[in-house]
């Protein structure tokens, strides 16, 4: 849908499309209901047939229940081994208790048409028991999804984040899977809302600005998983050159990082001088911040380009050390007016300053002696508008997840801006439903005075 639909790709996360399907729905669910009242309503012999078909749907969905519930374990495994499990989906105990829920709600659901239908029960009660489980079906939904904490225990920052923060400089960390999943040491005091605050496993950590290259979010690009993996499942922290690329400048590991390129800077306990109860210390399974020796600016001039046709070759690239980023960009296609044949080479008197830094806007300073690529390692990203010196200029998508723009010889002021397309067209189409909505209204008001 993405690649082939036209003005799919505009959308600023695809998978908005499921709320057009699940309007569709309700449309035409109202519909039907209308339908239904209108033949209960006339007493036709249709609507007996109606009647029957709802009680008949509401036991086959309590019959589908009941298989799922005596079914459920063996039924979970299957599903574990054949590869509908996490991390592709969802987890299946929920996906499983979901469709449960909407068949224990749907076969209620139709046994409230069906006592709607008949003369000894009043319809009323019916509606209301019927409007009942919606609302029930919308609460259980999310009943207990996340869990509830104490603000004043949530919002103080942990003493990992403090160290991050006291570094003014733009930069990410990253947290090793092993930390994440590992048990660590703990101070006396700490409780496990304390544990989730050194790990960095938390989205409120006292509304602090911390860029984590794991990212938290709901939705994540498939690209940007599959870089992580590569990242995840590499032999050592520094087989790849990615970390770099990406502007990592702390690592929080439990396990001891022994790369030279790395330097042990913070622990709750205190750093010792003596270098055998310093390696002691890194052998603990406490929590530790590594500083990246290696790491590259957000945003930086690169000499060349090379043009990659598939996933493999990607892969194949990144994953080596040999990549070196600062050298060569990879991009899908070449760029208009830029040869990715020519071969450039590196200037030190070349600079790029981050003058701003927002979330929907970035600003840079810009000094180039010769014409290059300014590779920025914020992901690509549909609504993201590039200028130089108040120029548009192309985005392109550059070593598989980022973002690369062409700049001319000479100092610029470049501007990156999020000006998604989808929230023009949204706001047109809001306006004109509030418009029209309006106007029908004030319509049946005149009728009616009329």
């Amino acid at each position: 849908l993405f690649d082939y639909l036209p003005f799919f790709n505009n959308l600023r996360y695809p998978v908005k499309f499921i709320f057009l399907a699940v309007l569709i729905l309700s449309v035409a669910a109202g519909l039907g209901y209308d339908y239904y009242k209108k033949l209960i309503e006339e007493n036709s012999p249709e609507s007996k047939q109606w009647v029957l078909y709802m009680l008949i749907l509401g036991f086959f969905f309590m019959i589908v229940f009941g298989a799922l519930s005596i079914f459920n374990e063996p039924l979970i495994t299957y599903l574990k081994t054949t590869g509908w499990g996490d991390p592709k989906y969802n987890e299946i105990e929920v996906n499983i208790f979901n469709f449960k829920r909407f068949l224990v709600f749907s076969s209620l659901f139709c046994l409230g048409l069906f006592f709607y239908s008949k003369p000894n029960f009043k319809n009323s009660f019916a509606l209301v028991g019927i409007i009942a489980l919606l609302v029930l079906d919308m609460f259980f939904a999310h009943f207990n999804f996340y869990q509830i904490g104490d603000l004043k225990q949530i919002e103080p920052v942990g003493e990992n984040a403090k160290f991050i923060q006291s570094d003014p400089d733009l930069f990410r960390i990253f947290v090793t899977p092993k930390t994440l999943k590992e048990t660590v040491e703990i101070k006396e005091n700490w409780k496990g809302l304390d544990i989730r605050k050194e790990k960095f496993m938390m989205g409120l950590l006292g509304n602090q600005r911390i860029l984590d290259v794991n990212g938290i979010a709901v939705t994540r690009q498939e690209r940007w998983e599959k870089m992580m993996s590569l990242i995840k499942t590499a032999p050592a922290i520094d087989s790849t050159n990615l970390l770099n690329m990406m502007n990592v400048k702390y690592v929080v590991s439990t396990p001891q990082i022994t790369s030279p390129d790395y330097k042990l800077v913070h622990s709750y306990d205190p750093i010792p001088q003596d270098l055998n109860e310093k390696e002691e210390l890194e052998k603990s399974s406490i929590i530790k911040i590594y500083e990246n020796q290696k790491m590259l600016p957000h945003a930086f001039l690169v000499p060349q380009c090379k043009i990659l046709n598939s996933e493999d070759e990607y892969k194949r690239i990144l994953e080596s050390k040999t990549f070196n980023p600062e050298k060569v960009v990879l991009l899908d296609a070449e760029p208009e007016n830029f040869s990715c044949d020519n071969k450039r080479l590196p200037d030190n008197q070349e600079w790029v300053t981050m003058d701003s830094y927002k979330s929907n806007t970035l600003e840079l300073s810009v000094n180039s002696r010769e014409e290059r690529l300014l590779f920025l390692s914020d992901s690509y990203f549909p609504g993201w508008k590039a200028y130089v010196n108040g120029k548009k200029t192309p985005i392109h998508r550059a070593n598989y997840l980022f973002r690369a723009i062409v700049i001319e010889p000479g100092k610029h002021k470049v501007r990156f801006e999020y000006d998604p397309f989808s929230f023009k067209l949204g706001l047109v189409i809001t306006l004109l439903s509030i418009l029209i909505c309006g106007i029908t209204f004030f319509k049946y008001r005149i009728r009616e005075n009329i």
